[in-house]
């Protein structure tokens, strides 16, 4: 029984380039949704109201923290979809769930603090919110659209 279970943990390993390849296409479109909320939707009075709170001006170290937290999410959508997929089957009702895990443990509490420190409020509250839960169902989607499952192995006969 043991054996048996040590075999099916082993044939459903995650497949490393697919994953890679997928969590990078969803960090670069959380990236790329991200950038076009913050500073094309929002606009200015959000830019000027995060600007506000920060201990320093924004600089190449902000944005780079950004970009690696966004890509980050990516990985992290994709994971998900991969980890859950062997329980949950493949498809996009999987990749769904996948990224309101991701969702509610990243994105909403990142929210809620701006929205406590006044940085966020009312309808940009609500646009953000409601932006933030499609582009990372979409994103993790599109991640997992591009993962697949490695071919599973077949033991070795062994001849007695």
């Amino acid at each position: 029984m043991a054996e048996d279970m040590a075999g099916s943990i082993l044939n459903r390993a995650m497949n490393g380039p697919r994953l890679f390849l997928g969590g990078l296409a969803a960090g670069l479109l959380l990236l790329a949704t991200g950038i076009a909320l913050g500073h094309g939707v929002l606009g200015a009075e959000y830019v000027r109201a995060f600007a506000s709170h920060r201990a320093h001006p924004v600089n190449a170290i902000t944005v780079l923290e950004n970009t690696t937290l966004r890509l980050a999410y990516g990985f992290l959508a994709v994971f998900l979809y991969a980890a859950t997929r062997p329980r949950f089957g493949a498809g996009p009702r999987t990749a769904a769930f996948a990224a309101l895990i991701l969702w509610v443990a990243a994105f909403l509490p990142r929210h809620l603090l701006l929205s406590e420190f006044g940085i966020l409020d009312g309808r940009q509250l609500v646009l953000s919110l409601s932006w933030s839960v499609a582009e990372v169902v979409l994103a993790t989607l599109l991640g997992a659209s591009i993962y697949r499952e490695r071919p599973a192995t077949r033991p070795e006969a062994t001849s007695t």
